[in-house]
């Protein structure tokens, strides 16, 4: 599902990736990036909120985001635009 929201996304620039992260619709947003033949990924938002469903051991309907990066920095560095509070 990620990989088909990355590829959805095409080629966006870092400050678009930011608005997103931004836009208060958006539960989850992912950074994905292809290292040595295998796909790795960064949580950019919504951790606290995958936290408490997985502590609830419950399933909820939420609006994804996910993004192709150049590499983990990258992830970092996006990841740093956002300021989450725990659920």
């Amino acid at each position: 599902m990620l990989i088909e929201k990355a590829n959805e996304n095409g080629d966006v620039s870092f400050k678009e990736i930011a608005t997103t992260l931004d836009n208060p619709h958006v539960d989850i947003a992912a950074a994905l990036w292809r290292d040595h033949g295998a796909v790795r990924m960064r949580i950019l938002k919504g951790v606290p909120l995958l936290q408490a469903l997985i502590h609830a051991n419950k399933a909820a309907q939420m609006s994804v985001a996910a993004f192709w990066v150049r590499d983990d920095d990258e992830a970092l560095a996006l990841a740093s635009c956002v300021m989450e509070e725990p659920a």
